[in-house]
């Protein structure tokens, strides 16, 4: 880690990070991104340098560190907490925690109420009081999403500090509604659940008058009429629209989401890691109801609209 991480650059105003190209100005010492500096040219302090008011290299508190037993504060070095006696290093201890926990989903026990693993976030370098946006640390982003939290908070950091909205979900991409839902974004899954129906009822009806006497979709293709060709393979388009749309934007809209419902939960005093779960995370029962009620939507909707058209 370099010496001037979680420092902000005074051009951009983002953070540093340790992979981060930094020049520092060689009168004050002040660091900047390298295209940042080149941007401006010179030192973005330049008109305070040889004044009292010259950047100074800001003084570093000693880190906090807490006791993997109980969470109570400890000094950097010190081998016992003071407040449960028990030793921080001792690894056959560790062993036999580990062997006893139930397993966990990307660094999370259910049991414990969803607190992350502090093994897992050693790992991954994860300091959960580590400010990520303006009142939501990455315990707060940790505990929201819960499954898959570490990958989220790592897309999370490198959004902010790019300012990029662009990314790319496997899952939001093949399933984009059932991830929707499962993620709890009702605003965005319910559209896009109906349209996803709507299309695919649509396409249905036209190529079923051509499944019976077919043996495979590549049948079906050569058998329907030039006009059912073009409907089927608009709508195959608009579906895939969708798909590609959620894949490289879903990150993005869940960040959006996230925070917002953490802010919510802070302004309701909630610092019960249980709501944070609750509110968050991933619900598995919605994720069976959404795809055996797509189906059942499907087969309805092609019922009203074969009505309707004869």
């Amino acid at each position: 880690m370099n010496k001037y991480e979680n420092l902000c650059c005074p051009v951009c105003h983002a953070k540093f990070f340790e992979d981060d190209d930094i020049v520092v100005c060689p009168i004050c010492g002040a660091p900047h991104h390298r295209d940042c500096y080149k941007y401006e040219g010179h030192c973005h302090f330049e008109s305070d340098h040889g004044t009292e008011n010259q950047w100074k290299m800001p003084e570093v508190s000693e880190p906090t560190l807490y006791c993997k037993h109980c969470g109570e504060p400890m000094k950097v070095g010190q081998e016992f907490c003071s407040a449960c006696g028990k030793m921080q290093n001792d690894e056959s201890e560790q062993n036999t925690e580990q062997n006893d926990q139930q397993p966990n989903f990307g660094g999370f026990n259910p049991q414990d109420g969803m607190n992350f693993n502090p093994d897992f976030a050693k790992m991954y370098n994860i300091n959960p009081d580590e400010e990520i946006d303006k009142d939501i640390t990455a315990g707060d982003v940790l505990n929201f999403t819960g499954p898959q939290g570490f990958r989220y908070l790592n897309i999370y950091k490198r959004q902010l500090k790019s300012g990029g909205r662009v990314g790319w979900n496997w899952i939001s991409f093949l399933f984009p509604e059932i991830w929707l839902f499962a993620r709890k974004m009702w605003f965005l899954a319910v559209p896009t659940f109906i349209i996803n129906c709507v299309l695919s009822a649509m396409t249905l009806i036209l190529i079923e008058p051509y499944m019976q006497n077919a043996m495979s979709y590549f049948d079906i293709a050569n058998s329907l009429s030039p006009n059912d060709m073009k409907f089927v393979g608009m709508f195959g388009i608009c579906l895939l629209i969708i798909k590609v749309f959620f894949g490289m934007f879903g990150d993005y809209f869940y960040r959006q989401h996230s925070f917002k419902k953490i802010r919510q939960l802070k302004l309701q005093n909630t610092t019960d890691k249980l709501d944070f779960l609750q509110a968050g995370s991933v619900n598995v029962l919605v994720i069976f109801i959404s795809y055996f009620a797509s189906s059942a939507l499907v087969q309805l909707l092609v019922i009203l609209l074969q009505n309707l058209r004869f």
